[in-house]
């Protein structure tokens, strides 16, 4: 028997993937009545683009142990082409931070999820929301350092999209 029909989609393409098979044959034995068939498949390929930044707002290099930094978190799904539903906001606490309070500043281009203040926590951070295209979340962090602190202090915040989008 022979087998047409093939499809490959590449990560930036996205939407709906039509894959066509087709199975014929030729009936060598008697009596039996074997036609052509195909089958059909239609897979959604999930594509987002996402961005996490995270600035302090003043460009500084350094940090004076037990004083307080505030952080501006920006995550988006600039330009899909595919929603990231849900995505996952996480930001692991570093050592030279003590406590810090996660606050949720806005929400736009219909995204969801955002926690409100969750407090002053010395936990990492996870948050999982909904980034449609065109989605924006912003938050604001306070982080208190410790006062002995003598480590550098590196800071990272991912997103990370459903799984089985690329």
């Amino acid at each position: 028997p022979a087998l047409a029909g093939k499809g490959r989609v590449l990560p930036a393409q996205g939407g709906q993937l039509q894959n066509t098979a087709t199975i014929t044959g030729t009936n060598l034995q008697t009596g039996l009545n074997i036609v052509s068939n195909t089958a059909s498949v239609t897979c959604i390929v999930a594509t987002s683009v996402l961005a996490a930044t995270k600035t302090d707002g003043a460009g500084v290099s350094t940090y004076t142990p037990g004083a307080q930094v505030v952080y501006t978190i920006t995550v988006s799904n600039p330009a899909g082409p595919s929603a990231a539903n849900p995505s996952i906001v996480s930001d692991p606490k570093p050592s030279p931070i003590t406590t810090w309070q996660w606050e949720c500043l806005s929400q736009t281009g219909t995204a969801s999820g955002c926690s409100p203040t969750v407090g002053f926590v010395g936990t990492d951070f996870t948050n999982s929301v909904n980034l449609p295209v065109g989605g924006v979340i912003t938050y604001r962090v306070t982080a208190n350092t410790d006062p002995a602190a003598t480590a550098a202090l590196v800071n990272t915040v991912t997103v990370t999209p459903p799984q089985g989008t690329s």
